[in-house]
């Protein structure tokens, strides 16, 4: 009788740890991406499709300083609820590295190119 009693609630308690939990795994990268958002909002940024200003990434700027020093990063929020967007760049010759991503709102990597795969000083389009 008191294997039931205490089974029931066992069993029960560990069901909702695991919803949860899964639960928690689905919405902890939009949480993340939505305060990305928010944060660029709160600096001022609020064009969609239009690159940020480029910035030069400090140690003492960062909580925690993983971002290189050495380089100089933009971002883009882009809706794509009118139709595709097309960003065109002409790398520079003298860049050593460069890379561009595109993330989903859910921190998925959906695309992935750089100075491996294009000719320098040859233009770029991408269309999202």
């Amino acid at each position: 009788m008191r294997l039931r009693t205490i089974a029931l609630p066992t069993v029960l308690a560990v069901a909702a740890s695991a919803a949860g939990w899964f639960a928690a795994l689905q919405a902890i990268p939009y949480v993340a991406q939505s305060a990305i958002w928010n944060r660029w909002v709160a600096t001022g940024y609020t064009g969609w499709n239009q690159l940020r200003p480029a910035t030069l990434r400090k140690a003492s700027r960062n909580r925690v300083p993983m971002a290189n020093a050495d380089s100089l990063q933009t971002g883009v929020m882009i809706d794509v609820g009118n139709g595709p967007v097309v960003f065109t760049a002409t790398p520079p010759s003298l860049a050593e590295y460069w890379s561009i991503s595109v993330f989903g709102h859910n921190t998925d990597t959906l695309f992935v190119v750089n100075d491996q795969a294009v000719q320098k000083s040859t233009p770029y389009r991408l269309i999202v």
